[in-house]
């Protein structure tokens, strides 16, 4: 399977590698999830809600009542979770003292 993706999706796995939490599994499992086709996203929050982070607020008379996440690629939107909180954790991340900070509170 790896020789199908690196002989198809070489630079598009090359480029999600230089994000920070991503290593060339995840790389293979985002594209197989997106697509190597962008044209379909027109945005950055159209993937975002495609992907099912894109939140929802209830609002009624300024006052929130709930925030949902809406849904979407089930799939994805656990991916990327997982890769974020992977990011947050590792020392060399600029999110880690945030992350840790606000686990304190």
């Amino acid at each position: 399977m790896r020789e199908i993706y690196n002989s198809y999706f070489t630079p598009e796995i090359e480029l999600l590698e230089t994000i920070r939490g991503i290593k060339q599994n995840t790389a293979m499992r985002i594209i197989a999830e997106i697509g190597s086709d962008m044209k379909a996203f027109l945005t950055a929050s159209a993937i975002v809600e495609w992907a099912g982070l894109k939140t929802k607020n209830e609002e009624s008379a300024g006052n929130i009542k709930g925030k949902k996440t809406l849904r979407g690629n089930k799939y994805l939107r656990i991916l990327l979770i997982q890769c974020t909180q992977a990011t947050c954790r590792t020392k060399e991340s600029k999110f880690f003292y945030k992350y840790k900070l606000s686990r304190k509170e």
